[in-house]
Protein backbone atom coordinates (compact mmCIF):
# COMPACT_ATOMS: atom_id res chain seq x y z
CA UNK A 1 0.00 0.00 0.00
CA UNK A 2 2.91 2.41 0.85
CA UNK A 3 4.49 1.67 -2.36
CA UNK A 4 1.13 2.57 -4.19
CA UNK A 5 0.83 5.96 -2.55
CA UNK A 6 4.45 6.51 -3.74
CA UNK A 7 3.08 6.15 -7.07
CA UNK A 8 0.10 8.16 -6.58
CA UNK A 9 2.52 11.06 -5.52
CA UNK A 10 4.85 10.40 -8.35
CA UNK A 11 1.79 10.43 -10.89
CA UNK A 12 0.67 14.12 -9.07
CA UNK A 13 4.10 15.38 -9.28
CA UNK A 14 4.00 14.87 -12.83
CA UNK A 15 1.27 16.30 -13.44
CA UNK A 16 2.28 19.34 -11.45
CA UNK A 17 5.42 19.69 -14.08
CA UNK A 18 6.38 22.47 -15.54
CA UNK A 19 6.85 23.07 -18.94
CA UNK A 20 10.84 23.05 -19.61
CA UNK A 21 11.64 20.44 -16.23
CA UNK A 22 11.08 17.56 -18.60
CA UNK A 23 14.13 14.90 -20.00
CA UNK A 24 14.04 12.34 -21.95
CA UNK A 25 17.14 9.83 -21.98
CA UNK A 26 17.58 7.83 -25.18
CA UNK A 27 19.57 4.47 -23.69
CA UNK A 28 20.81 2.47 -26.64
CA UNK A 29 23.26 0.89 -29.33
CA UNK A 30 25.03 2.71 -31.98
CA UNK A 31 21.94 3.08 -33.93
CA UNK A 32 20.94 5.57 -30.62
CA UNK A 33 24.26 7.10 -30.76
CA UNK A 34 24.33 7.74 -34.00
CA UNK A 35 26.16 5.53 -35.82
CA UNK A 36 26.83 5.40 -39.33
CA UNK A 37 26.38 8.76 -40.43
CA UNK A 38 29.04 9.55 -43.17
CA UNK A 39 27.55 13.01 -44.10
CA UNK A 40 27.22 14.14 -40.59
CA UNK A 41 23.52 13.11 -40.42
CA UNK A 42 21.98 13.74 -36.90
CA UNK A 43 21.48 10.62 -34.58
CA UNK A 44 17.44 10.11 -33.81
CA UNK A 45 17.91 11.48 -29.99
CA UNK A 46 19.42 14.85 -31.89
CA UNK A 47 16.87 14.91 -34.19
CA UNK A 48 13.93 14.81 -31.59
CA UNK A 49 15.28 17.07 -29.11
CA UNK A 50 14.94 19.26 -32.22
CA UNK A 51 11.26 18.27 -32.44
CA UNK A 52 10.31 18.52 -28.68
CA UNK A 53 12.39 22.32 -29.00
CA UNK A 54 9.29 24.41 -28.73
CA UNK A 55 7.78 22.44 -25.36
CA UNK A 56 11.46 23.03 -23.61
CA UNK A 57 11.97 19.03 -23.10
CA UNK A 58 15.43 18.05 -22.89
CA UNK A 59 16.58 14.87 -24.69
CA UNK A 60 19.62 13.34 -23.82
CA UNK A 61 21.77 10.51 -25.72
CA UNK A 62 23.17 7.87 -23.49
CA UNK A 63 23.65 5.25 -26.58
CA UNK A 64 26.84 3.67 -26.94
CA UNK A 65 28.64 1.82 -29.87
CA UNK A 66 28.36 -2.03 -29.44
CA UNK A 67 26.56 -2.49 -26.46
CA UNK A 68 24.08 -5.16 -25.37
CA UNK A 69 22.38 -6.21 -22.40
CA UNK A 70 22.85 -9.82 -22.48
CA UNK A 71 25.10 -11.28 -20.38
CA UNK A 72 28.66 -10.80 -22.57
CA UNK A 73 32.12 -8.93 -22.57
CA UNK A 74 32.02 -6.59 -19.97
CA UNK A 75 32.95 -3.68 -21.82
CA UNK A 76 29.85 -3.54 -24.06
CA UNK A 77 27.40 -4.68 -21.56
CA UNK A 78 25.58 -1.65 -20.21
CA UNK A 79 25.33 -2.40 -16.99
CA UNK A 80 29.33 -2.28 -16.54
CA UNK A 81 29.33 1.44 -18.83
CA UNK A 82 29.41 4.70 -17.33
CA UNK A 83 27.19 6.04 -19.90
CA UNK A 84 24.15 3.62 -18.76
CA UNK A 85 25.57 5.04 -14.92
CA UNK A 86 24.69 8.00 -16.58
CA UNK A 87 21.56 7.78 -17.97
CA UNK A 88 20.17 6.01 -14.25
CA UNK A 89 21.24 9.38 -12.99
CA UNK A 90 19.99 11.69 -15.46
CA UNK A 91 16.52 12.34 -13.44
CA UNK A 92 15.17 11.60 -16.51
CA UNK A 93 10.82 11.55 -16.79
CA UNK A 94 11.05 8.78 -19.52
CA UNK A 95 13.67 6.35 -21.03
CA UNK A 96 13.33 5.23 -24.74
CA UNK A 97 15.49 1.85 -24.66
CA UNK A 98 16.04 0.21 -27.64
CA UNK A 99 18.57 -2.85 -27.41
CA UNK A 100 18.47 -6.10 -29.51
CA UNK A 101 20.89 -5.59 -32.77
CA UNK A 102 23.86 -6.51 -30.76
CA UNK A 103 22.37 -9.05 -28.75
CA UNK A 104 21.79 -11.01 -31.46
CA UNK A 105 25.09 -11.45 -32.17
CA UNK A 106 25.64 -15.64 -33.21
CA UNK A 107 27.69 -15.69 -30.01
CA UNK A 108 25.63 -14.09 -27.68
CA UNK A 109 21.93 -14.85 -28.87
CA UNK A 110 19.99 -16.50 -26.22
CA UNK A 111 16.16 -15.63 -26.17
CA UNK A 112 15.07 -16.68 -23.06
CA UNK A 113 18.24 -14.09 -20.94
CA UNK A 114 16.99 -11.58 -23.29
CA UNK A 115 14.08 -11.67 -22.13
CA UNK A 116 15.65 -11.41 -18.44
CA UNK A 117 18.16 -8.64 -19.24
CA UNK A 118 14.89 -6.52 -20.66
CA UNK A 119 13.10 -7.32 -17.36
CA UNK A 120 16.06 -6.05 -15.45
CA UNK A 121 16.53 -3.03 -17.47
CA UNK A 122 12.86 -1.93 -17.08
CA UNK A 123 12.80 -3.00 -13.63
CA UNK A 124 16.32 -0.79 -13.09
CA UNK A 125 14.63 2.30 -14.22
CA UNK A 126 10.95 1.90 -13.07
CA UNK A 127 12.39 1.84 -9.91
CA UNK A 128 13.90 4.68 -9.57
CA UNK A 129 13.31 7.46 -7.35
CA UNK A 130 11.37 9.84 -9.94
CA UNK A 131 9.24 6.89 -11.17
CA UNK A 132 9.98 7.25 -15.13
CA UNK A 133 7.79 6.18 -18.15
CA UNK A 134 9.78 3.68 -20.09
CA UNK A 135 9.24 3.64 -23.94
CA UNK A 136 10.44 0.47 -25.67
CA UNK A 137 11.75 0.37 -28.89
CA UNK A 138 12.06 -2.09 -31.79
CA UNK A 139 15.15 -1.63 -33.78
CA UNK A 140 15.11 -1.58 -37.54
CA UNK A 141 15.78 -4.93 -39.42
CA UNK A 142 19.62 -5.91 -40.39
CA UNK A 143 19.89 -5.98 -44.05
CA UNK A 144 23.04 -6.28 -45.38
CA UNK A 145 25.25 -8.60 -44.39
CA UNK A 146 27.76 -7.78 -41.95
CA UNK A 147 30.83 -10.34 -40.44
CA UNK A 148 29.75 -10.03 -36.94
CA UNK A 149 25.99 -10.48 -37.61
CA UNK A 150 25.95 -12.86 -40.02
CA UNK A 151 23.61 -13.66 -42.84
CA UNK A 152 20.18 -11.39 -41.97
CA UNK A 153 18.23 -14.44 -43.47
CA UNK A 154 19.36 -16.18 -40.05
CA UNK A 155 19.95 -13.55 -37.57
CA UNK A 156 17.39 -12.75 -34.45
CA UNK A 157 17.14 -9.38 -34.78
CA UNK A 158 15.31 -9.95 -38.38
CA UNK A 159 13.15 -12.65 -36.39
CA UNK A 160 12.53 -13.20 -32.65
CA UNK A 161 13.93 -9.56 -31.25
CA UNK A 162 10.87 -7.35 -32.82
CA UNK A 163 8.31 -10.15 -31.07
CA UNK A 164 10.08 -10.76 -27.76
CA UNK A 165 10.06 -6.61 -27.37
CA UNK A 166 6.31 -6.74 -28.43
CA UNK A 167 5.27 -9.23 -26.39
CA UNK A 168 7.43 -7.77 -22.80
CA UNK A 169 5.40 -4.71 -23.62
CA UNK A 170 2.01 -5.87 -23.59
CA UNK A 171 3.36 -8.24 -20.63
CA UNK A 172 3.98 -5.33 -18.68
CA UNK A 173 2.40 -2.49 -19.72
CA UNK A 174 4.21 -0.62 -21.45
CA UNK A 175 4.30 1.37 -24.89
CA UNK A 176 6.85 0.58 -27.93
CA UNK A 177 7.66 2.35 -30.81
CA UNK A 178 8.13 -0.26 -34.08
CA UNK A 179 10.88 0.74 -36.05
CA UNK A 180 11.71 -2.85 -37.63
CA UNK A 181 7.91 -2.22 -39.24
CA UNK A 182 8.13 1.19 -40.03
CA UNK A 183 11.32 0.24 -42.20
CA UNK A 184 9.53 -2.55 -44.02
CA UNK A 185 10.65 -5.34 -41.80
CA UNK A 186 12.77 -7.72 -43.51
CA UNK A 187 11.72 -8.94 -46.07
CA UNK A 188 10.34 -5.78 -47.73
CA UNK A 189 13.18 -3.13 -46.17
CA UNK A 190 13.15 0.33 -47.48
CA UNK A 191 16.26 0.52 -49.49
CA UNK A 192 15.90 4.56 -49.06
CA UNK A 193 16.53 4.59 -45.15
CA UNK A 194 20.52 2.42 -45.16
CA UNK A 195 23.67 3.57 -47.36
CA UNK A 196 24.35 0.83 -49.62
CA UNK A 197 27.80 -0.40 -47.71
CA UNK A 198 25.67 -0.51 -44.26
CA UNK A 199 22.65 -2.87 -43.40
CA UNK A 200 22.81 -2.28 -39.74
CA UNK A 201 22.41 1.48 -39.13
CA UNK A 202 19.94 3.84 -40.91
CA UNK A 203 21.65 6.86 -43.40
CA UNK A 204 19.84 10.40 -42.94
CA UNK A 205 16.24 9.29 -43.44
CA UNK A 206 16.19 6.07 -41.32
CA UNK A 207 17.03 8.30 -38.85
CA UNK A 208 14.45 11.05 -39.34
CA UNK A 209 11.93 7.87 -39.67
CA UNK A 210 13.28 6.38 -36.25
CA UNK A 211 12.69 9.95 -34.64
CA UNK A 212 9.34 10.42 -35.94
CA UNK A 213 8.28 7.24 -35.02
CA UNK A 214 9.53 8.12 -31.73
CA UNK A 215 7.94 11.41 -31.68
CA UNK A 216 3.89 9.95 -32.42
CA UNK A 217 4.37 7.13 -29.84
CA UNK A 218 5.32 10.59 -26.86
CA UNK A 219 2.81 12.53 -28.33
CA UNK A 220 0.21 9.69 -27.72
CA UNK A 221 0.81 9.23 -24.66
CA UNK A 222 1.93 13.02 -23.12
CA UNK A 223 -1.55 14.33 -22.05
CA UNK A 224 -1.97 11.11 -19.46
CA UNK A 225 1.23 10.87 -18.39
CA UNK A 226 2.14 14.74 -17.88
CA UNK A 227 -1.10 16.64 -18.50
CA UNK A 228 -0.22 18.68 -21.46
CA UNK A 229 -0.29 18.29 -25.03
CA UNK A 230 2.88 18.42 -27.10
CA UNK A 231 2.70 21.77 -29.12
CA UNK A 232 5.23 21.35 -31.69
CA UNK A 233 4.46 20.16 -34.86
CA UNK A 234 7.17 17.68 -36.97
CA UNK A 235 7.10 16.38 -40.02
CA UNK A 236 9.57 15.57 -42.59
CA UNK A 237 10.14 15.68 -46.28
CA UNK A 238 11.72 16.72 -49.33
CA UNK A 239 13.39 19.96 -50.97
CA UNK A 240 14.43 20.19 -54.59
CA UNK A 241 17.47 21.52 -55.81
CA UNK A 242 19.59 22.17 -58.95
CA UNK A 243 22.57 22.32 -57.34
CA UNK A 244 24.19 19.13 -58.26
CA UNK A 245 24.11 17.91 -54.17
CA UNK A 246 22.87 14.03 -53.65
CA UNK A 247 20.48 13.36 -50.65
CA UNK A 248 23.99 12.01 -48.67
CA UNK A 249 25.52 15.35 -48.81
CA UNK A 250 28.24 14.98 -51.57
CA UNK A 251 28.64 17.19 -54.76
CA UNK A 252 27.00 14.55 -57.86
CA UNK A 253 27.54 17.21 -60.54
CA UNK A 254 27.62 20.13 -62.49
CA UNK A 255 23.98 21.42 -61.09
CA UNK A 256 21.86 20.41 -64.62
CA UNK A 257 19.52 17.67 -62.63
CA UNK A 258 17.12 18.44 -59.58
CA UNK A 259 18.21 16.35 -56.67
CA UNK A 260 15.43 15.68 -53.50
CA UNK A 261 17.09 16.64 -50.13
CA UNK A 262 15.79 15.17 -47.11
CA UNK A 263 14.85 18.33 -44.43
CA UNK A 264 12.44 18.49 -41.44
CA UNK A 265 9.90 20.70 -41.35
CA UNK A 266 9.36 21.87 -37.34
CA UNK A 267 6.42 23.93 -36.83
CA UNK A 268 6.77 26.84 -35.01
CA UNK A 269 4.60 29.46 -32.55
CA UNK A 270 4.24 32.00 -34.94
CA UNK A 271 3.56 29.74 -37.53
CA UNK A 272 6.70 30.18 -39.36
CA UNK A 273 8.97 26.73 -39.91
CA UNK A 274 12.28 25.60 -38.74
CA UNK A 275 13.57 23.85 -42.06
CA UNK A 276 16.12 21.88 -40.76
CA UNK A 277 18.84 19.77 -43.13
CA UNK A 278 21.08 17.56 -41.74
CA UNK A 279 24.47 18.52 -43.62
CA UNK A 280 27.41 20.56 -43.68
CA UNK A 281 27.58 24.35 -43.37
CA UNK A 282 28.53 24.70 -46.64
CA UNK A 283 25.95 22.26 -48.10
CA UNK A 284 23.56 24.21 -46.17
CA UNK A 285 24.78 27.41 -47.58
CA UNK A 286 24.58 26.40 -50.94
CA UNK A 287 20.79 25.51 -50.19
CA UNK A 288 19.98 28.53 -48.86
CA UNK A 289 20.71 29.81 -52.75
CA UNK A 290 18.34 27.62 -54.53
CA UNK A 291 14.78 29.42 -55.62
CA UNK A 292 12.52 28.05 -52.52
CA UNK A 293 11.53 32.10 -51.65
CA UNK A 294 13.83 34.30 -48.92
CA UNK A 295 15.31 31.39 -46.94
CA UNK A 296 17.80 32.93 -44.43
CA UNK A 297 19.97 31.82 -41.76
CA UNK A 298 18.87 32.31 -37.71
CA UNK A 299 22.75 32.57 -37.12
CA UNK A 300 26.22 32.34 -39.20
CA UNK A 301 27.11 28.85 -39.93
CA UNK A 302 23.58 27.36 -38.60
CA UNK A 303 22.09 24.50 -40.38
CA UNK A 304 18.29 26.28 -39.55
CA UNK A 305 16.54 27.96 -41.73
CA UNK A 306 13.31 29.91 -41.45
CA UNK A 307 10.73 30.25 -43.99
CA UNK A 308 7.31 31.49 -43.73
CA UNK A 309 4.35 29.71 -43.77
Amino acid sequence: KMTNLFRIIGTLICFLRAKGSIIIACLGDSITFGDGDKAGYLSYPTNLRICLDNDGIDVQNFGRSGASIVPGPKEYRVYYDDVYLSALNSGADVFIIQFGTNDALPSLWNESQFRLSMDELIDSLENLPQQPTVVLGVPPPYVIEDDKLGPPEKNPVNFEVPQVIRNIAALRGLVYTDNFESFGGFITWNEDFYNSDDGIHPNAAGYNVISMNYYQTLADIWPTSFGFELTQQCTTGFLTTNLGLDNDGTKTGGGSNAERVLVEFVRQSDDTYKIIAVWTAMYLEMLGGSNYGAMTTSSAGSNFYVVSS
